[in-house]
């Protein structure tokens, strides 16, 4: 589950909700928030009108995660990421049609 999480929230690229990476994720917020806090020193927390965003520390940062996560292939970390990010945004797109 953690993984998942990281894997999310550093192929953003950008600063991120817990709701929004939860809804990516399909966790629960509250369990968004608590692999948040338990990777803290992982992200950096950008707060604007009063609600907080994360994003990864720095690409050096995202390829140490992508060691300590066991991936070999940095394309393997991003696609399966990238795939769940595109489906959220089909998901969205296909609610709005409807």
């Amino acid at each position: 589950i953690d993984e998942k999480v990281i894997r999310i929230i550093a192929a953003l690229h950008t600063p991120a909700s817990i709701s929004y990476i939860a809804e990516i994720s399909k966790f629960p917020t509250n369990t968004v928030s608590e692999i948040i806090n338990l990777w803290r020193n992982c992200f950096n927390e950008i707060i604007e009108n009063n609600k907080q965003y994360y994003r990864i520390y720095h690409r050096s940062f995202y390829d140490f995660l992508k060691r300590k996560l066991h991936f070999d292939d940095i394309t393997s970390f991003d696609t399966q990421a990238n795939k769940l990010i595109v489906e959220n945004m089909l998901n969205k797109l296909h609610r709005r049609q409807a």
